[in-house]
């Protein structure tokens, strides 16, 4: 075991402070998700969803449409990343109505909608985008 541990220091001890900036800088290189990686996801997703909500419109109707087509989708082909969905459309419901930001709980479709808008300007997969809200 190295007798430094901090590399500013020949010092063997140093500020906590030091010791955990140090283990978090080299976490982050070995993590897929360190702090740039998820502001990138949060920037790209909420880019893509004010994109989708300029031509989409969330209104209470259409966020309880998304949530019903989201659970028939689950019933037709359950998984977790449907799960996911319905929790994400489910919460963009209750934000709607409470103004609590529920859906983003739902990490991995916020993951996905972000992956997609920044591969191709739609948060909606290629087979169900229409071409007419990708860009503000």
């Amino acid at each position: 075991m190295n007798s430094t541990i901090c590399r500013r220091s020949s010092s063997r001890f140093c500020s906590l402070y030091d010791f955990f900036r140090q283990l978090d800088n080299a976490r982050m290189g070995k993590m897929d998700f360190g702090i740039v990686k998820i502001k990138r996801i949060w920037q790209n997703y909420h880019v893509g969803m004010a994109a989708y909500d300029h031509c989409h419109s969330p209104t209470v109707t259409s966020t309880l449409v998304a949530f019903k087509s989201e659970v028939l989708e689950f019933t037709e082909n359950p998984s977790t990343q449907e799960a996911w969905d319905i929790l994400h459309s489910g919460g963009r419901l209750f934000w709607k109505l409470t103004g609590i930001p529920l859906h983003l709980m739902a990490w991995p479709t916020v993951c996905k909608h972000s992956v997609r808008y920044a591969n191709y300007g739609c948060i909606r997969s290629s087979r169900n985008c229409e071409g007419k809200c990708c860009s503000l």
